[in-house]
């Protein structure tokens, strides 16, 4: 008797979703504070998806306060295609709330670690669209390019894999603060390739030669600034 009281006595999860509904794309309102910036290659891959799958996912609005907690990619895209109505789940939260709720809610997907096996598969499973749409086939590159088991195999996509011999296994997977993520994100969009992956080798790249240049023309007595003037 005791312990079913105690299971009913337990604390249950809320649920906080109090509506869905069709809403015009036109009056939902961006997240002030909403720290992720999604560049060009992103929304490329997402709304390539979008058109071969549809809504998948709703944009996620706090009902208190009239602010976007999730999806606002998905909002960008509806308006930029002139949708008239878009998928919304409202959900009633406190601004406190509403702030973790911004800051936490992809981030602890990305917290989740890769079944390299499974993903290489169902890569494999996409071919049909790998020549039709570059955007959707640079996205499955670099998820295989990302994949800790690569090591240059054949794993049956057809797609191009990593050098085979033991640099393959570095993973460079940095922690950056928003601010740092913001840099990096308009640097990897001065470049206009739609890879990340390429994108941040052309940044090292340049990095490397004009590091290199300053330090060889410091030898000779040419100062940085002195290169700067000329360019």
């Amino acid at each position: 008797m005791a312990k079913q009281k105690a299971v009913l006595e337990r604390k249950l999860l809320q649920n906080r979703i109090v509506s869905y509904e069709l809403v015009d794309p036109r009056t939902l309102r961006a997240n002030p504070l909403n720290w992720r910036i999604h560049p060009e290659a992103q929304e490329a891959a997402l709304e390539s998806i979008m058109r071969r799958v549809g809504w998948l996912d709703e944009v996620r609005v706090n009902k208190r306060t009239g602010n976007i907690i999730n999806g606002h990619l998905r909002l960008k895209i509806a308006l930029k295609n002139a949708e008239p109505k878009i998928p919304v789940v409202y959900v009633d939260i406190s601004q406190e709330e509403e702030h973790l709720a911004l800051a936490t809610f992809d981030s602890v997907t990305g917290l989740a670690v890769q079944d390299t096996d499974a993903l290489l598969e169902l890569v494999r499973l996409t071919e049909p669209v790998w020549n039709e749409d570059k955007p959707i086939s640079d996205l499955l590159q670099d998820l295989i390019a990302g994949s800790e088991m690569a090591e240059g195999e054949d794993s049956g996509t057809g797609m191009k894999s990593l050098p085979s011999n033991d640099t393959a296994k570095n993973q460079v997977r940095p922690v950056l603060y928003p601010v740092q993520v913001s840099l990096l994100e308009k640097a990897l969009a001065l470049t206009e390739n739609m890879n990340r992956g390429e994108a941040l080798m052309e940044i090292c790249q340049a990095y490397v030669e004009t590091k290199g240049q300053f330090n060889s023309e410091s030898e000779s007595g040419t100062s940085a600034e002195d290169v700067a003037a000329t360019h």
